[in-house]
């Protein structure tokens, strides 16, 4: 089993056995911004940062039968001790992940990681309700500016067509 699995494991433990889909992604994105080199990378997404790569873990440990699913929840299936088997740096940081932020509910933990982490809420549909009026400029503030630039221009016969980057 790839280490990485290992890590979503040990954090669906230390939260007893079950988690909803949303705060998981919430607490592993934390576990991640604590370390130098994250086993996963989040891109901001519908509903603040999102990794692709721990969705894909996800869905082949619930295919092999390490977790099963729900609509709204993941849960641990097997009785093995996946936290024991991680390096102490890793399982400290889960620890410190968990005692901070595991019992936040999950409008907690949203408004918690879109205040801190603004540019992933850069996408997010729920943003300016979960941060109202001046809490929301950081996201405003968060998201990457261009100056509209002229990439090329094609003409023919009096038609033109500009392509900007935008």
């Amino acid at each position: 089993m790839f280490y990485r699995r290992k890590i979503i494991l040990g954090l669906i433990e230390l939260l007893g056995g079950n988690v909803e889909k949303l705060r998981f992604q919430k607490l592993l994105f934390l576990y991640a911004m604590k370390k130098q080199n994250p086993e996963y990378d989040f891109i901001p997404y519908k509903f603040g940062c999102y990794s692709y790569s721990a969705k894909a873990d996800m869905n082949t440990m619930v295919k092999k039968g390490y977790l099963s699913e729900t609509e709204n929840t993941y849960g641990k299936s097997d009785t093995l001790n996946y936290f024991n088997k991680l390096k102490i740096e890793d399982a400290k940081l889960l620890q410190e992940v968990v005692s901070d932020y595991g019992q936040m509910s999950g409008d907690a933990l949203i408004k918690h990681t879109y205040l801190n982490f603004p540019f992933f809420a850069i996408l997010s549909t729920i943003a300016k309700d979960v941060l109202p009026g001046k809490l929301y400029d950081r996201v405003e503030k968060a998201i990457p500016k261009c100056e509209e630039t002229t990439l090329f221009t094609i003409g023919y016969e009096g038609i033109s067509l500009e392509m900007y980057l935008q």
